[in-house]
């Protein structure tokens, strides 16, 4: 499984178009739950993550919202 890209104009040009599906993203139903959320963070503590980039629409943002209010 690729975990980085490259972010050059070629491999970006068209992301909208494919949403969450090149960031193998699409749709974490276990993120709506407060224990999932707990172990997004655990894990992004566990790899010394500090900082997350959202990208997406309402319901990535809705996440995003209550992951910061808990976290």
């Amino acid at each position: 499984m690729q975990t980085s890209y490259l972010c050059s104009h070629p491999v970006v040009s068209d992301i909208i178009q494919r949403g969450g599906t090149i960031l193998k993203t699409a749709d974490a139903r276990v993120f709506r739950s407060p224990e999932g959320r707990l172990k997004a963070y655990n894990k992004l503590k566990e790899a010394q993550i500090d900082g997350v980039v959202v990208i997406g629409g309402d319901g990535s943002f809705t996440g995003a919202r209550l992951f910061n209010e808990e976290y």
